[in-house]
């Protein structure tokens, strides 16, 4: 009997976790709801700038002739948030991007981080249809900009 009561106490905590986990799933899939929302409502409220797919990679990181290494345009301090517009014009935030993880001791960007942002964008686009939108923010200047791509730029970013 001890046995048995162990066991029934066992699945009685286990039955108690998954209504513990199924509140909380509850509780989060609520809370992403509303942060979409929020997005939204800021998106809608706010001027958006639109900038070429190849202008944002020129400033988030390329090679400077007078200084002989790769540069960007942003500031060390600087994180960039980025979010996409889905089909049904949902906002969801994708990923932030901290510039100074990019930034070498010397002050210059290491360019193969330009290649792999670029990729999580292009994969991101790819993944939510043509007719979605990639915007960033930065920190520091609260600017909302549009990355557009066009048909060129699709096919050499792999979109």
């Amino acid at each position: 009997m001890e046995t048995k009561d162990k066991i029934n106490g066992f699945l009685t905590k286990i039955r108690d976790l998954e209504e513990s986990i199924k509140q909380k799933t509850d509780e989060l899939n609520n809370a992403i709801v509303e942060y979409q929302d929020y997005l939204t409502e800021l998106f809608k409220s706010n001027k958006i700038g639109r900038i070429n797919a190849d202008w944002f990679a020129t400033n988030f990181c390329r090679f400077s002739e007078e200084q002989g290494e790769y540069i960007t345009e942003f500031n060390h301090d600087d994180v960039l948030t980025f979010f996409i517009e889905n089909r049904d014009g949902r906002i969801s935030q994708l990923f932030d991007f901290k510039i100074s993880t990019m930034i070498n001791k010397y002050g210059y960007c290491n360019y193969n981080f330009k290649d792999s942002i670029l990729k999580r964008i292009t994969t991101n686009l790819e993944n939510n249809g043509s007719n979605s939108k990639i915007y960033y923010i930065s920190d520091i200047d609260g600017d909302i900009n549009e990355i557009v791509f066009n048909d060129n730029q699709r096919k050499y970013y792999n979109v």
